[in-house]
């Protein structure tokens, strides 16, 4: 999969005082990436980088006014949107779950989804020791939005109702930035597992969780500024190296504070 724009524009539909439309805003310029298959992507970067955006791109959310998008070498846009969306598993922050079992949510969208698909999802997401816990295993229900599972079971439901599909693309969009450094390490173990294999894509503004990536991309402001492994990049003391040296340190004061407390 590559993924080559020269700058690409979304119209933001704001209207001036006279009702006219201001001009596109430059999101992405001179974007280019290639993603072997098998391998392991990741885009990281601050609030506002252009990350998600990059994401709303390969799911066809968005139309770009210049460059392309091949899968398979194929421009994006020859697949038709549902078929696209077949071959990509997705894992966002905060995933939608509904209130009935949990089999029933990790094959949600996955009609044609056997019990042993089911389990060998549940089983892959490593939501196994969890299962066991319940009565009911899969047929425990999980509340009006999952309120009855916590935020690292919840995210392991959404990474076995991704994977349930067989995609040939997993993307993760900070998929664990809402939980604790403990439970986070935990998902990001269970997400390497899961990816093995399979290209995949990470989206991430705590570099922790993707030291294992074959190449980490940095965007400021749309433009990718370093690219590299974690330790290419740890070895160029560029911009990488200081957040992640500080994200660190902060990380080991919170840890520590913890334990004080």
């Amino acid at each position: 999969m590559s993924f080559d724009y020269g700058q690409t524009r979304i119209n933001t539909d704001t209207k001036t005082d006279k009702h006219e439309l201001e001009q596109p805003r430059a999101i992405l310029k001179n974007i280019s990436f290639v993603v072997e298959p098998g391998k392991k992507l990741a885009l990281v970067g601050q609030t506002g980088s252009g990350k998600s955006t990059v994401i709303k791109l390969l799911l066809r959310f968005y139309e770009p006014t210049s460059g392309e998008i091949l899968l398979d070498d194929r421009p994006i846009e020859s697949y038709d949107i549902e078929s696209l969306h077949k071959r990509i598993g997705l894992v966002l922050q905060d995933n939608v779950l509904f209130n009935t079992t949990i089999a029933k949510n990790i094959s949600y969208g996955t009609f044609d989804a056997s019990d042993k698909m089911i389990e060998d999802a549940a089983q892959r997401a490593s939501l196994q020791p969890f299962l066991a816990k319940l009565s009911a295993g899969l047929l425990t229900k999980v509340g009006e939005r999952g309120l009855m599972v916590s935020g690292g079971e919840k995210q392991r439901v959404a990474i076995a109702r991704s994977i349930i599909k067989r995609p040939d693309i997993l993307i993760f969009d900070e998929a664990t930035s809402a939980l604790d450094s403990h439970t986070e390490e935990e998902i990001r173990k269970s997400i390497l597992e899961v990816s093995k294999g399979v290209t995949s894509i990470t989206v991430a503004h705590r570099f922790a969780t993707v030291i294992d990536s074959d190449e980490i991309i940095l965007l400021v402001n749309g433009e990718i500024t370093e690219r590299g492994t974690h330790n290419q990049l740890l070895e160029k003391s560029g911009t990488y190296s200081k957040i992640y040296n500080l994200q660190t340190q902060r990380q080991r004061a919170g840890q520590e504070l913890g334990e004080e407390v």
